[in-house]
């Protein structure tokens, strides 16, 4: 589920407006392609995806890139960055991109203007480490036409969940060149795997829009199985990591930010 969904599900109105305000306050454009985070730098800020969408890449010293993650709107960018004295990869903007720049004051004020905020950006980090596992798979195992299959119907998904759909079509910003980047595949492989989809009737990519005809079939083509994106999880997930983090509450050990780690326990000071 994506994040902003997360949000609607569990903040009272409250709640909801402090994150909302602050959002408002820290919008900024990104031009496309341009970087937010760069790999080496410390890090500053936590983003948050207003519009448009932002792809996490790494880069090899000759100029070959490979796009890991990618970020939709509602999606929060690397809340893990605060983590680590240097980041080890590069975020940048699709195409053009609006975001919410959030401190570390910032960050701490909503989390203690938002108590549920806290499990939220826990349980955030859990999907994002499942949809990891799962582009791993797609690189490594599945073929030129799975892959691609895989990650339109991935984008479909979550889009859905997230309540941004209308009919069987929604946004598609991404180039085959960056198609080819975040399935390892050559541009003109991408350019022949998409007409082969498209003149099977599955799905049709055009004015940055993903047309879905025949879902079912993408998903078997692709190996596709949305239970990684845990969209059915999420009431029953973060329960039980309340419970488990003592929060709300509930039962369950409570540990101190030093217990964390060196590096949360100093971000959060």
């Amino acid at each position: 589920m994506p994040f902003n969904s997360m949000l609607r599900n569990s903040l009272t109105p409250d709640e909801h407006f402090a994150w909302e305000s602050m959002l408002s306050r820290r919008a900024r454009s990104i031009d496309r392609g341009s970087d937010l985070i760069r790999e080496g730098d410390t890090p500053h800020l936590l983003y948050v995806v207003l519009d448009g969408w932002a792809q996490k890449y790494k880069q090899l010293p000759d100029g070959r890139r490979q796009i890991v993650a990618l970020f939709l709107p509602g999606d929060i960018c690397d809340l893990d960055a605060f983590l680590v004295d240097r980041v080890d990869h590069c975020v940048a903007a699709v195409r053009n991109l609006t975001v919410a720049e959030l401190s570390r004051d910032d960050i701490r004020q909503l989390v203690g203007d938002c108590p549920s905020l806290a499990k939220l950006f826990c349980w955030n980090e859990f999907m994002s480490i499942a949809i990891q596992r799962e582009w791993t798979i797609n690189v490594g195992q599945r073929n030129a036409l799975e892959r691609i299959a895989h990650l339109l119907c991935e984008i479909y998904v979550r889009f859905r969940s997230g309540a941004r759909m209308l009919s069987k079509t929604c946004e598609f910003l991404l180039t085959q060149c960056q198609i080819a980047e975040a399935t390892g595949l050559t541009q003109v492989h991408v350019n022949r795997t998409l007409q082969n989809l498209r003149s099977r009737g599955m799905v049709d990519i055009r004015h940055r829009e993903l047309d879905m005809y025949d879902f079912e079939k993408l998903a078997e083509t692709g190996q596709f199985n949305s239970r990684y994106l845990h969209t059915e999880e999420y009431d029953s997930g973060v329960r039980r990591l309340a419970a488990l983090l003592g929060m709300d509450g509930e039962p369950g050990p409570r540990m101190s930010r030093s217990a964390l780690s060196p590096q949360l326990a100093a971000s959060t000071h």
